[in-house]
């Protein structure tokens, strides 16, 4: 089993980024996010992660936390890579078939929470812990112009267990 090490930034308001820091972080099972339920992280841009906590936590002092995060190989579904896209396309399929046959009619509360879903399903399904995507995370100023795209400006991380991070700190 080899090991896989990915550096993420977490950004939060300062209260919990002091209280993740004494203790762990703490998975929201009721938010769905785009890859799933977990806890998120932006690989490389400390900036962007900085900007996204000042829009959820407006008015608020943020922190960001600097985080190695360890998993074995087989526990990272990576759709940055050819075969798991295919992958994805085969259980967003699955997915879409289990909605028409249970006659479910997906409400969108989130932007991607259809694609969350997926992930999610996937994960449970094959024992995947950390989900590595390709996103589009709006600056504030796009925010305020409201923008969207589908182009990527980061690679986001999403993690379903908080154990699997070995080293945090505040940067």
């Amino acid at each position: 089993m080899k090991l896989k090490q990915y550096n993420g930034y977490h950004g939060t308001e300062k209260s919990f980024a002091d209280r993740i820091i004494q203790t762990s972080f703490v998975v929201n099972t009721r938010h769905q996010g785009s890859l799933g339920t977990g806890i998120y992280f932006l690989e490389e841009n400390k900036d962007l992660t900085r900007e996204y906590a000042r829009f959820r936590h407006p008015n608020k002092i943020i922190k960001i936390l600097d985080c190695k995060i360890e998993v074995s190989e087989n526990e990272v579904f990576d759709t940055t890579t050819p075969e798991h896209r295919e992958i994805y396309k085969v259980y967003k399929d699955i997915i879409r078939e289990m909605m028409k046959e249970n006659g479910y009619d997906f409400q969108y509360g989130y932007r991607n929470s259809f694609d969350g879903a997926v992930y999610d399903y996937l994960a449970k399904d094959k024992g995947y812990l950390l989900i590595r995507a390709e996103t589009f995370t709006p600056s504030i100023e796009e925010r305020e112009l409201k923008i969207r795209s589908n182009v990527p400006n980061g690679v986001e991380l999403c993690l379903r267990n908080p154990i699997k991070v070995i080293d945090k700190q505040i940067v």
